[in-house]
């Protein structure tokens, strides 16, 4: 991976990662005031569990990347 990469990458990785923190918080928010309802939290978790997966498959992605070895550092 060249090092120009790096901040594509953390950007990248950064999206799921936001997508997740936001779901949670909202879910917490809809739970501690009594307002969350089985489809809503249904829907949060199934938001989160996908972007588990897109960060996931970044990962690996880079792992992949990783084991061809240094291109142009």
């Amino acid at each position: 991976m060249k090092r120009r990469e790096l901040p594509d990458l953390a950007h990248e990785l950064n999206q799921p990662l936001n997508a997740i923190r936001m779901a949670a918080e909202n879910a917490l928010d809809r739970l501690q005031s009594g307002r969350a309802d089985n489809s809503y939290l249904q829907a949060k978790l199934s938001a989160i569990v996908e972007q588990t997966l897109r960060a996931a498959d970044l990962v690996r992605e880079l792992r992949r990347n990783g084991e061809d070895g240094p291109e142009g550092a």
